[in-house]
């Protein structure tokens, strides 16, 4: 058998929606049980397009049961938005620090508040930033995986159309989103540790792009779906970010004086 086949993370269309991921075995149990056929879309990194699963190779001696193959095998047909969800790991940046942004500038005005005349904090030192970054990041993921296994989305996802699911199209329970955002925080944002943030965001960068799903969501057997939105999310998104930034920088002459 091809080594490389058997290590695509693949995906099938059921009822136009995707399902996913699975390793090459899976798929084939799942034919064996009937829950997929010869007709059913498949796709896997780097195919260019779905089609059925009678004609690509690893499944084609599985599917050889007297089942008709379509004429067209590339069928232009499916949920073709997976192929295009696993591809887009710039909205899923984007998305992913407004929701820090956010946070962590709700987490400074609360402790502002709160601790008022007790912490100080533009006379933190650079250890005591970087550990203050460590903490709020670990803390909102606890706080995106409530928001996942509510509502599949959070703030900066739904700006950007963007849904987590798990491997059967529905919102992932807690204890699976929590797995996700723990494995987001340490392989994806390195523990926001400066420098291994931004080697661990680009090595996820380049496993999203080559192997079509994140190593957080394959793990997790979690699934990323984009939808439409609206033309307008982008500039609002923007627009958030840099009120955002103006504010934090209100707030921080206002507590200099």
């Amino acid at each position: 058998m091809d080594t490389n086949t058997e290590r695509r993370i693949w995906h099938y269309d059921s009822g136009n929606r995707p399902r996913g991921p699975y390793t090459e075995s899976e798929i084939e149990g799942r034919i064996a049980e009937g829950e997929v056929t010869g007709q059913t879309l498949v796709w896997a990194h780097p195919m260019e397009e779905w089609l059925p699963a009678a004609t690509v190779g690893p499944f084609k001696a599985r599917c050889a049961r007297g089942e008709p193959v379509l004429d067209d095998p590339t069928v232009p047909a499916g949920p073709g938005f997976v192929y295009v969800s696993q591809m887009q790991p710039w909205a899923r940046f984007f998305a992913r620090h407004l929701d820090y942004m956010t946070f962590i500038f709700v987490a400074v005005v609360v402790s502002i508040f709160t601790f008022a005349g007790t912490i100080d904090i533009l006379q933190m030192t650079v250890g005591q930033a970087i550990l203050a970054g460590i903490l709020l990041t670990l803390v909102w993921a606890f706080v995106e995986a409530a928001l996942i296994s509510a509502y599949g989305t959070t703030p900066g996802k739904y700006l950007l159309g963007i849904h987590v699911t798990d491997s059967e199209g529905r919102r992932p329970g807690l204890a699976q989103s929590l797995r996700r955002s723990l494995r987001v925080w340490g392989m994806g944002m390195g523990m926001a540790l400066p420098v291994v943030g931004l080697v661990m965001q680009a090595l996820g960068y380049r496993a999203l792009k080559r192997h079509g799903i994140s190593p957080w969501d394959r793990l997790s057997r979690t699934e990323v779906e984009h939808f439409d939105y609206h033309i307008l999310s982008p500039i609002f998104y923007f627009f958030t970010a840099a009120a955002l930034i103006f504010l934090a920088g209100v707030l921080g002459a206002a507590m200099g004086r």
